[in-house]
């Protein structure tokens, strides 16, 4: 799994929010991370191809919503995947 992290000091006045609202202590300094949607090869091409690129409706492909599955291919995810397989991971 890939994450990407940047660091981020919640407001003073946000925490009081979630620990009032969702009784949700927060740490001076937060980790946010992202998980990249193309972590693992051996799901991502399915997911994409069968699951994104081949599932567009005529509206999304007129109007060309979503439009960053429109046009790829086995061997583009696959590419892809492997320009990121060294990416550093946090966790």
């Amino acid at each position: 799994m890939s994450y990407t992290i940047s660091s981020y000091c919640a407001p003073e006045r946000l925490k009081i929010i979630l620990q009032q609202l969702f009784r949700i202590t927060t740490p001076d300094c937060d980790i946010i991370g992202t998980h990249w949607a193309n972590a693992d090869p051996c799901f991502c091409v399915d997911r994409r191809i069968k699951g994104r690129r081949d599932r567009q409706s005529k509206f999304n492909l007129k109007y060309k919503f979503t439009y960053q599955h429109h046009n790829i291919s086995e061997e583009s995810v696959l590419a892809e995947c492997k320009m990121h397989e060294n990416d550093p991971q946090v966790f």
